[in-house]
């Protein structure tokens, strides 16, 4: 953070956008990628050696899994332990979890068996 003291030259820094902007909304992750499917749906957001999402394939997936956490009873503040590998399933699933209002454990599924159901 900058410490230096605000002058005439240098004022201190002021919020953007407008009153009626949802910042709160646009300010999370899963905001800001539902934003971007409506900009750019068809545009690639994920992609990795098992394929592609784009944005509003992303965002789909993600809305049907929270839906499903939801229904098992995730909820704000829970904390969800997520052991996918490294595909596309992966940042759709921690979305979803956002999405819900729970924060996530990412556990290592090389790990040994015991120490991830240790954990």
């Amino acid at each position: 953070m900058n410490d230096a003291p605000r002058t005439a030259d240098h004022p201190a820094p002021t919020r953007t956008g407008t009153p009626h902007e949802p910042v709160a909304e646009r300010a999370t992750l899963h905001g800001l990628v539902a934003e971007q499917a409506g900009k750019s749906p068809s545009a690639v957001a994920v992609s990795g050696d098992d394929g592609h999402l784009t944005y509003t394939q992303l965002d789909t997936q993600a809305n049907q899994i929270a839906h499903l956490l939801q229904d098992r009873g995730v909820r704000q503040e829970h904390l969800v332990g997520v052991c996918l590998p490294r595909t596309t399933h992966l940042p759709t699933t921690l979305l979803a979890i956002l999405k819900t209002g729970a924060a996530y454990l990412p556990l290592d599924p090389d790990y040994p068996p015991a120490r991830l159901q240790y954990m």
